[in-house]
């Protein structure tokens, strides 16, 4: 999602783009997520992480629309919140500290009553403890966007040439010339990696490379005889998204299991059990289907963002870990913008590849 978005503003902006898939476009992290833009839910504090991811769910709405205009292809979206509901009264204690400092932050949130969560979603299971509520957290199908905005960039003109896999960039002293894949060679100005978990394996040498970790992610979907819940409704144990053709999905598993995709029976047991925890009535719902992706995790869960320190030429727009679909937009607007003006609009320092290099980049220089 992240290269077809990429993409397509470059080519708004008047760049040529040839994009190089090693599959299919969205088969991998894309179209496994659950489409949460939820930046509010697990934010722990005020910083440049929650401004980026804010900026990036601001933009959906109006982004979605030229999308729409561009290709005639509608995004399933709502704007319905998400209400975050403590599994304990340790937890409930961190939530409102956590409503504390994001009201104080203007952010809207509301600290709500169990008779208020009730009213809200009267098919959870009842509670004694207020939950938060965040009113602009919303979702979409993220697997709908990914196809809409490879399509949006190739109605500007970009080349999605897909089943060809990158090798290695092309390298000339300290700057990347472009990538050789599994077809030929490509040269360019500017070469953008948004490879996600793969990211690490097309670094230009073991000493400057990336650190993205595959981080696999296991979720559920089940379908119940009438609607159950009209929000996002998220727990420490898991997290319930409903979508308009009835399913609900359920997720999501955080593991360290390279690149290994497959679903397992412990896991898929503790979604299904997190699943009734929060809405009872699940346990005679449908099981419809199960599916893993691997997410592009960071050491600092942080994205990856700006030119790499080492190498002129190469920028990176990857590692989005759990938060892809949320920064897609703005991800590629702000890549745009370093291409076409050598500038952003917003400061990409806390997000700079270079975070992960400071003692190599100083023996570097002192050699």
């Amino acid at each position: 999602m992240i290269g077809c978005a990429v993409a397509y503003e470059l080519q708004k902006a008047g760049v040529k783009v040839v994009l190089l898939e090693r599959g299919t476009i969205g088969q991998e992290s894309s179209s496994a997520a659950a489409g949460m833009l939820a930046p509010n839910a697990e934010a722990d504090q005020d910083d440049e992480f929650l401004r980026l991811c804010l900026k990036g769910r601001a933009l959906f709405p109006q982004y979605l629309e030229e999308l729409e205009e561009r290709t005639s292809q509608r995004v399933e979206w709502r704007q319905s919140g998400l209400l975050r509901v403590p599994g304990s009264e340790e937890e409930a204690s961190v939530l409102a500290r956590r409503y504390q400092w994001q009201k104080e932050a203007g952010i809207r949130i509301q600290w709500i009553s169990p008779e208020e969560i009730r009213e809200l979603e009267p098919h959870l299971k009842p509670t004694t403890r207020h939950a938060l509520y965040l009113p602009d957290e919303a979702n979409l199908d993220n697997a709908q966007l990914t196809r809409v905005l490879a399509l949006a960039a190739r109605s500007r003109g970009a080349e999605i040439r897909e089943h060809e896999e990158v090798r290695a960039p092309i390298l000339d002293q300290r700057r990347v010339l472009g990538v050789t894949s599994t077809v030929g060679a490509y040269y360019s100005g500017t070469t953008i990696y948004a490879a996600g978990a793969w990211t690490t394996r097309i670094c230009p040498t073991e000493e400057t490379s990336i650190p993205v970790i595959p981080v696999r992610g296991q979720m559920l979907a089940l379908r119940a005889e009438h609607p159950l819940i009209s929000r996002i409704i998220y727990s420490r144990d898991g997290y319930l998204v409903p979508r308009s053709n009835g399913e609900i999905l359920v997720g999501a598993t955080v593991e360290w299991a390279g690149f290994d995709k497959r679903n397992t029976a412990g896991a898929l047991e503790r979604l299904l059990q997190a699943a009734v925890n929060l809405a009872p009535e699940l346990e005679s719902a449908t099981f419809t289907r199960a599916w893993a992706g691997l997410r592009p995790g960071t050491p600092d869960t942080l994205p990856i963002l700006g030119p790499d320190p080492f190498w002129q030429g190469l920028i990176h727009a990857t590692g989005h870990y759990r938060n892809g679909i949320l920064l897609s937009g703005i991800t590629a607007k702000l890549t745009a913008e370093l291409v076409v003006q050598g500038r952003t609009s917003f400061p990409l320092e806390a997000f700079s590849p270079d975070r992960f290099h400071v003692s190599a980049r100083t023996q570097s220089t002192t050699r």
